[in-house]
């Protein structure tokens, strides 16, 4: 392994670990490695840093789904809904600005989003998270369905 992808190795690890805003680890992993006087002063090329936004879209991914699968809830690691639904924004642009597709990812959380809410009707869970509006807002953003015990009354439609 040459020295540049030694340090390229290191520095994924530290995005892939990079706690709540896997955004500003890449930037300060790209920084360090092709900026930073103290750094390598790298020029890395497009397949590394493709490597490095992988790993912060892996990231992203895996705390957006902590907040949601219903079998986290009780742990201490979980953050709840409402963080998911700010952590999938921050993620939306983050996708933006670095080209990543999301399909196969919106289809993880979808299948996600519709298992903890069919928890949330049996286990007769309310609003404890988040918002009645704002929940079915995110489902709505993948295409979920919202049970209608869970939908607010202003967004449910009535039958005549």
């Amino acid at each position: 392994m040459s020295d540049v992808e030694a340090y390229v190795e290191d520095e994924l690890f530290l995005v892939r670990d990079s706690g709540e805003m896997p955004e500003v680890g890449l930037h300060a992993s790209l920084y360090w490695l092709e900026r930073d006087e103290d750094g390598p002063q790298l020029r890395l090329n497009d397949e590394q840093k493709g490597r490095l936004v992988a790993a912060a879209t892996a990231r992203y991914e895996e705390i957006i789904l902590r907040d949601i699968l219903p079998e986290n809830r009780s742990k201490r690691h979980c953050r709840g809904l409402q963080r998911s639904f700010c952590n999938w924004q921050r993620f939306l642009d983050f996708c933006v600005r670095w080209d990543v597709d999301l399909t196969e990812i919106r289809q993880q959380i979808k299948r996600a989003l519709d298992s903890r809410l069919a928890v949330m009707v049996v286990e007769g869970e309310g609003e404890s998270e988040c918002s009645a509006v704002e929940l079915a807002s995110f489902a709505q953003e993948f295409g979920a369905a919202m049970p209608k015990v869970l939908t607010p009354p202003a967004m449910r439609e009535y039958k005549a």
